[in-house]
């Protein structure tokens, strides 16, 4: 099989040290996210999910770029910290539940959100593709789940745990190991959940 290239490798405090700041900056970023919806958020499409307009606007508020702004959108909404406000012209809020995990500890609110990341099957790399009707898919919106999903990410944790102590990969090789090792999907299917889950994990 194609071997993981490892790209470089660090002392395990810095691997260590990176790690913690990144999971603290994934919190601040889905506080943001939430903060800026508590009060009246993005419309729900008709079809489901949220405009081209309204990614991009939540893409500068969160000062990140629109697929970065779709995978946090996604994530808040699978941990059950965003939803549907039911009302007639309805919009996306915060729920119930995000006033109950900011009370959290820190350790115990990156888990919810890696647990939901591990298990999800909706994979918002697919953002601003098309359905098998070429109609765009849009974050949150319908037709963005891919069941092998979650046994990609699980995989591809894997190969990078595989890698000597302190070391990351070279994205590119992730990649073709799972294209070798999934040869019966097609190309477009390689690029909806392999791709996207190897880019998850940058």
């Amino acid at each position: 099989p194609p071997p993981v290239e490892a790209a470089a490798t660090h002392r395990p405090q810095v691997v260590d040290a990176t790690a913690a700041g990144q999971a603290l900056a994934a919190l601040a970023t889905v506080d943001e996210l939430l903060k800026e919806w508590d009060e009246g958020g993005p419309t729900v499409l008709r079809a489901g999910g949220l405009s081209v307009r309204d990614l991009k606007r939540t893409a500068v508020a969160l000062d990140v770029p629109e697929p970065v702004a779709a995978f946090w959108v996604e994530l808040a909404y699978g941990a059950g910290l965003i939803a549907s406000d039911g009302e007639a012209d309805e919009r996306y809020a915060a729920t119930p539940a995000y006033d109950e995990w900011r009370e959290l500890p820190p350790a115990e609110r990156w888990a919810r959100l890696a647990g939901t990341w591990l298990t999800a099957t909706r994979t918002p790399g697919v953002v601003g593709g098309r359905d098998a009707k070429d109609r765009t898919l849009s974050a949150l919106g319908p037709n963005l789940d891919r069941s092998a999903a979650p046994e990609v990410r699980h995989r591809v944790l894997a190969l990078l745990a595989g890698l000597p102590e302190g070391a990351s990969s070279v994205a590119e090789s992730v990649l073709a190991r799972l294209r070798w090792e999934r040869p019966l999907r097609g190309p477009q299917q390689q690029r909806e959940t392999g791709t996207g889950e190897a880019r998850d994990d940058d």
